[in-house]
């Protein structure tokens, strides 16, 4: 306690001792925030015209901790670059704040000549939506990790990652927004527009990015589903962690014959990457559709080390009830990037056998029982059971797939056929497929991940079909598929949809051709027993062929689908179990958008005929008469199922690697309308902002107002254009409000004769305007444009007229006053009746009295809540109102608010009365008040350096003895801390107890 009255009696002494401190510097200018390293405002950042930041160069690489704040709308559709600071001399010596469709994170990459390169990666999966306006803010805290926050929300927390910021650049050279400048030539290229950026170099208040972020939150759009439409909640069948994995990909759909619903993936162990991986071949089951999944799932293969099997495809035969499963197998080391030419196989006495190597490329072939042959045919002490694995002398000693096996596989794929007889409870195989279907010209031989189908039409019923995809002599893929007619016994390839067809006029050749590649696909049958597959390739649209020999050959068109966009991704499709419109129907789900693994779409094409082909078989073509988003965000490889009762299962990746969720649908919920969001903000009012009505002189500042009912982003020239007479005049934005509803534009008055003169503004055409929702507003509309008279020089006004002056802005809670007047009066007044009107929801009326000794407020009419009537009378023939001259005083005080907001106060009307009793009216008036919310942040931290300290004491001693009549209380009101109107002892005291607590 005596060191807070020592300090008390230190502020008075240095108030008696100095008095005129304040008064020689009477502009006292407080920094909004001492850390703030850099704002930029406006930036329209497309086709790669980047925002140069390298001025700031020296201050951001300093930063070990910080702020960035950044509100945008872009356009693109795969990751881009918001801000970065980098080292464009390598390829790994970056930081940047990044976004995408689906994701919102930063890096922060190391990289320095002779040391190891480290990459910190903090992100998480989010639905950032193109077009929408958004803010986000990433906040680096050296002792409380990461933190992210987007459109009013903390999304997400990391206290586990090291805690990396600019200062971790090794010799950062460049600045940006819009791009990650790097010598690898990937940049992150952002397309759209940014409202503002921002930088600063220290942590900011959860609270205060909640409020800044929140501007751009978007109000839930209420879409309740009809009645009959039905669509779960997801089920996560598979999750990191869950029996002993880290990652899952690769979903593999089946409804069986029996009511079982079987759940296929990779089990990828180690992390989410393809082979060369630790990767497993895993099912799990469900006994009631989809509603609950059994405990355990079911293994169907793992193979030692790093050896694996990747991309399942699951096919039941009706006939037998036999399930297959199709996969693609690897030795370790063994992947798509890394398979070399080759079936693996050789010929022998006209029979086909495995053919295996020792270190010293010796050949060996695996014959009848597992036995093993060397290149001389002579048996050795070798074998090999199904699983691949290697026994001398029927000792196990490795397993043929492992890279340090006495004898090893050729290094190429294998594709693998496992079955199972019981509902996918257990699992016997692998049956090796490549010795004869795999050419030798063929890296790669796999299957398009997902179902197969078995044909129930023409003369290839019973048959399987699976689709598979391979690479060519040039390394291209194509599309095919394989069949069997004797329920799975042996097997055939298919002609790709590639061989014989015809692209700009040329022939293509499967083994040889390049691009127009066609990969991972999907197969269904057309009511006449017709094959339609469905093909990942591209164009970004699905690309369709037709077979009429269930799969062995295909016309030489392939059709690029524009009904169904979709990005260079698997896709899935079936034939629906019954009738959508009365029509037979198929169902298609993929990606939503060409460019990016987003937004997963499932689709309903009813089937038309649609003529003929020249072999006379009926043509089908698909009506894509429905369309509905079931998954925001990250959407990649999926697998549909038909389940009963007409309703249909899926199984997507929703999250990259992370969770394998399930869905279950109807048709009515693929039917259902959603409502879109078209809103767009209303221009409230635009007009002028502390007009004069007695004229402008050259070169005051003429100010323009508007004030709209939402949040608007404007982008690009922002500025009103217009004529004052024949003058052109152009106003520039100087500010808007926190919530992006107000916006005050500016010019300097013309030099041009007295008089009155007609204005006319309108919105720059080089201007965009766009909601939160991303929809345009009309700026060049009649509605939006201002027409009004201003008066130049010192133009006689025409008539009686009241004023209202004020304060336009004031705080939330603030007491303010306004001043009520006449104008131009050429007789003497005795008596006046105005009434006043104003926003009660915006401020309170207090109290009203009279401004002129003499002239008495004898009644305040108060009945109706916003409206006030006022009678005035003058004592005697010596006090009479005439000419220009402030009558009133009106109090009033500002409601607390959360987000600015606008009232207006005004005369309506005005009448007054002379000698002789003669009555005459006076023009109206208006004031608009903006009320803005409190401070957030620290009580009494003044500067906003993040704590109260003696700078904030000395901000206010600086402006000791001020009020709200000082002129300049508008710029330093921020010091009166207890919001009384005016600086004193007790604003003092306040600061001095907290800088001491």
């Amino acid at each position: 306690m005596r060191k807070i009255t020592s300090l008390f009696l230190a502020i008075i002494m240095f108030i008696i001792i100095f008095p005129t401190t304040t008064n020689a510097n009477p502009e006292v200018q407080v920094e909004t925030d001492p850390s703030l390293v850099f704002r930029v405002d406006n930036q329209q950042i497309h086709n790669a015209n980047y925002t140069n930041l390298n001025d700031k160069m020296d201050a951001l690489k300093a930063l070990n901790e910080g702020t960035i704040i950044a509100r945008f709308r872009y356009t693109g559709t795969t990751i881009m670059s918001l801000f970065s600071l980098s080292n464009n001399t390598v390829a790994n010596g970056h930081f940047q704040l990044y976004i995408s469709p689906s994701a919102i994170g930063s890096e922060n990459r190391y990289e320095k000549a002779g040391e190891t390169s480290v990459n910190t990666h903090v992100k998480t999966d989010i639905t950032v939506k193109a077009n929408e306006v958004h803010t986000l803010a990433m906040v680096v805290d050296q002792s409380q990790g990461y933190k992210y926050f987007l459109d009013g929300k903390l999304v997400k927390t990391d206290t586990t990652s090291a805690r990396k910021f600019l200062s971790n650049i090794y010799a950062p050279n460049t600045a940006e927004l819009g791009r990650t400048d790097r010598s690898s030539g990937n940049e992150y290229l952002f397309n759209g527009d940014i409202d503002f950026a921002e930088v600063y170099g220290r942590p900011l208040a959860d609270q205060d990015l909640i409020s800044i972020t929140g501007v751009t939150q978007k109000q839930p759009i209420q879409n309740p589903l009809p009645e009959g439409a039905v669509i779960t909640q997801p089920t996560s069948v598979f999750y990191p962690g869950l029996y002993g994995s880290n990652a899952y990909r690769i979903p593999a759909l089946l409804y069986t014959e029996a009511g079982t619903l079987i759940a296929g993936i990779d089990k990828r162990i180690n992390h989410g990457g393809d082979s060369p991986a630790n990767i497993d071949m895993l099912v799990r089951r469900s006994l009631d559709q989809g509603q609950t999944w059994e405990t355990n799932g079911v293994l169907i293969n793992n193979y030692p080390g790093n050896a694996s099997n990747i991309d399942q495809a699951l096919l039941e035969d009706r006939e037998t009830n036999r399930i297959f499963s199709l996969v693609l197998g690897f030795p370790d080391g063994g992947g798509f990037p890394t398979s070399v030419k080759g079936s693996g196989f050789k010929t022998v006495n006209g029979k086909r056998y495995m053919v295996l190597f020792d270190a010293n490329k010796k050949e060996y072939t695996i014959r009848e029982n597992g036995e093993v042959y060397d290149d001389l045919n002579v048996k050795t002490t070798y074998k090999v059971d199904k699983l691949r694995n290697l026994f001398n002398n029927n000792v196990q000693i490795s397993n043929i797939f492992l890279s340090n096996s006495p004898l090893k596989a050729h290094m190429t794929s294998y594709l693998e056929l496992w079955h199972s007889d019981d509902e996918g409870l257990t699992w016997e195989g692998p049956t090796d497929l490549n010795g004869l279907l795999k050419e030798e010209w063929m890296a790669f031989l796999g299957a398009g991940p997902g179902t197969g189908i078995q044909m129930i039409q023409g003369s290839h019923a019973g048959r399987l079909v699976y689709p598979v995809y391979f690479t060519n002599e040039n390394g291209s893929q194509n599309s095919a598929v394989i069949y069997s007619d004797d329920h799975g016994a042996t097997w055939h390839r298919g002609e790709s949809p590639n061989e014989g067809r015809i692209v700009n006029g040329v022939t293509m050749n499967e083994r040889t051709s390049t691009g127009n590649e066609l990969t991972e696909s999907q197969v269904l049958e057309m009511p006449d027993g017709q094959l339609k597959l469905f093909m990942r390739n591209y164009s970004g649209y699905a690309q369709i062929a037709t077979s009429f020999d269930g799969g062995q050959t295909w016309d030489s068109e392939v059709v690029t689908e524009k009904g169904l966009i979709a990005a260079y991704c698997q896709m899935t499709a079936i034939r629906y179990n019954g009738q959508i419109d009365g029509k037979e129907a198929v169902i298609f789900a993929s990606p939503g958008v060409s460019s990016s693994r987003i937004n997963g779409t499932v689709k309903v094409g009813l089937i038309q005929e649609n003529g003929t082909y020249s072999n006379g078989r009926t043509k089908y073509t698909f009506d894509w008469k429905y369309s509905q988003l079931v998954k925001e965000g990250t959407y990649a490889y999926s697998s549909l199922s038909n389940l009963s009762n007409g309703d249909i299962g899926l199984f997507y990746e929703g999250t990259g690697s992370a969770e394998m969720s399930f869905i279950k649908f109807n048709t009515k919920y693929l039917k259902w309308q959603r409502q879109t969001d078209s809103s767009v903000p209303n221009l409230n009012s635009i007009a002028l902002a502390d007009s004069k009505p007695d004229g402008y002189k050259a070169n005051d500042k003429l100010r323009i107002k508007t004030v709209f009912d939402s949040y608007m982003m404007l982008s690009g020239d922002r500025s009103l254009k217009g004529t004052i007479g024949t003058t052109e005049v152009v106003f520039q934005l100087v500010s808007q409000n926190a919530s992006g509803t107000e916006f005050i534009f500016e010019t300097a008055f013309p030099e041009i004769a007295s008089g009155t003169y007609p204005l006319d503004v309108a919105f720059s055409t080089n201007l965009k305007a766009y909601g939160v929702s991303g929809n345009e507003f009309s700026t060049q509309a009649d509605t939006s444009k201002l027409h009004t008279q201003v008066v130049s020089g010192t133009a006689a006004v025409q008539g009686a007229a009241t004023s209202l002056t004020g304060a336009s802005q004031v705080a939330s809670g603030q007491a303010f006053d306004v001043q009520l007047g006449l104008r131009n009066v050429t007789q003497s007044v005795y008596a006046q009746d105005i009434t006043v009107t104003y926003d009660h929801a915006v401020a309170d009326f207090t109290t009203a009295n009279s401004l002129i000794d003499g002239v008495n407020l004898i009644e305040t009419v108060k009945n109706v809540p916003g409206s006030l009537r006022f009678l005035i009378a003058s004592a005697g023939s010596g006090h009479a109102v005439t000419g220009n001259a402030d009558v009133l005083g009106l109090s009033f005080k500002a409601k607390e608010v959360t987000e600015a907001i606008t009232g207006t106060i005004k005369v309506t009307i005005a009448e007054f009365g002379d000698e002789n009793g003669s009555e005459t009216q006076a023009a109206p008036s208006s004031l608009s008040v903006e009320v803005t919310p409190g401070t957030v942040g620290i009580p009494g931290d003044i500067n906003n350096d993040g704590r109260v300290s003696i700078g904030d004491l000395a901000i206010v001693a600086a402006n000791y003895g001020k009020d709200s009549t000082s002129p300049d209380w508008e710029k330093v009101k921020f010091a009166d801390v207890n919001s009384d109107g005016r600086i004193d002892i007790t604003d003092l005291a306040s600061i001095a107890q907290k800088i001491l607590q």
